[in-house]
């Protein structure tokens, strides 16, 4: 019964919190960030049943320096589009990659990313060219496997080492 449970609990929706530049209705940016959520995104993530989370997105009365905190601590994913080095998302991707819990960056193609940041991997993607939203969506998929497998196996290894304790 215990493992029909964990069975369960695992088929539940995680999150992925979205960290992007948004700017206002109509602008560059928005138009931008959107084809990003809609086209390339939501479908990689959904296949592994994430919800997707942008913070302009949600429905909240509080402060939206509080929701986006509390996202970036409870979030299961982050992704980060590094787009037009807006600081926001850069301090949001500080915060973390502080909390060591994972995420992966994005920006969009002839982005130049500070030295800082320009040896973690990252995907590039273009929301002009149809062949390569797609092989940007693919390489997002194949991230978040790769986090997915990872978990799964830190997870198990914590079971087992948890099991041999007792």
């Amino acid at each position: 019964m215990e493992r029909l449970c964990e069975v369960t609990n695992s088929m539940e929706s995680k999150k992925c919190f979205i960290v992007c530049p948004i700017s206002n209705e109509g602008t560059p940016t928005r138009k931008r960030s959107d084809d990003l959520l809609k086209f390339i995104i939501t479908p990689a993530c959904e296949a592994f049943n994430y919800e997707v989370i942008r913070v302009d997105k949600t429905n909240t009365i509080d402060k939206i320096d509080n929701s986006i905190i509390e996202y970036l601590n409870n979030s299961d994913l982050v992704i980060a589009d590094l787009t037009e080095e807006n600081p926001n998302a850069f301090f949001e991707l500080g915060y973390r990659l502080a909390l060591g819990k994972p995420v992966i960056q994005m920006a969009l193609e002839e982005t130049k990313l500070p030295f800082d940041i320009s040896t973690t991997r990252t995907i590039f993607y273009a929301t002009n060219d149809l062949e390569k939203a797609d092989r940007a969506k693919e390489s997002l998929r194949a991230t978040i496997e790769a986090i997915e497998n990872r978990q799964e196996a830190l997870s198990l290894a914590k079971e087992e080492s948890d099991s041999s304790e007792t």
